[in-house]
């Protein structure tokens, strides 16, 4: 079944005006606990090791914040270009 004409103009502008922070906020998360279950298995919570790599724990998960976010904008960028020429060749008919 086709998608109507006001269903693909609702998700174009739901495309339009992504930001990317869900992705981002996602890829954060996913890396802060991936970062945080690492160290403490391999060093433990207390101990100069868990310390030592404390700024690591703080600044990939802001990388990957940063990197889902470009992610995130990118694909939006696909999917309203991809729903652009749906639409263009619904109109077209």
């Amino acid at each position: 079944m086709q998608p109507t004409r006001d269903e693909l103009n609702r998700r174009l502008a739901q495309y339009k005006n992504e930001c990317g922070c869900a992705a981002g906020a996602k890829c954060m998360f996913v890396a802060l606990a991936a970062c945080l279950i690492m160290t403490i298995r391999q060093y433990g919570i207390i101990s100069i090791g868990f310390l030592t790599h404390l700024p690591l724990i703080v600044l990939l998960p802001i990388l990957a914040a940063g990197l889902g976010k470009a992610m995130g904008i990118l694909f939006a960028r696909y999917k309203y270009r991809q729903l652009s020429k749906q639409l263009a060749a619904i109109q077209s008919i």
